[in-house]
């Protein structure tokens, strides 16, 4: 089906009529929606194949990592200490 649409929207005029009396024969129609149209970083089902992140492991093991790391490496060894103290406090 993704193939189809693909070639539904192509500049190839023959391959697109082709293609969109294909999709009519199975009663769909052609659709360019947005989201066609966005880059999935080279995911050759794009949209398609696009699903939601599970956000607890994107959380725990991704993004707070990088965001904790962004933080703390410019601060200098008194102020990681400072921090670390008033945590302790907590």
């Amino acid at each position: 089906m993704r193939l189809l649409v693909e070639r539904a929207l192509s500049d190839n005029r023959n391959d697109a009529r082709a293609a969109r009396k294909e999709l009519d024969a199975m009663t769909q129609h052609v659709c360019d929606l947005a989201p066609f149209q966005l880059s999935f970083g080279g995911d050759p089902t794009r949209v398609f194949g696009c699903t939601p992140v599970d956000m607890m492991h994107a959380f725990m093991e991704g993004l707070l990592k990088y965001v904790l790391v962004a933080f703390f490496h410019p601060l200098s060894g008194k102020i990681k200490a400072d921090i670390d103290v008033a945590v302790d406090e907590l």
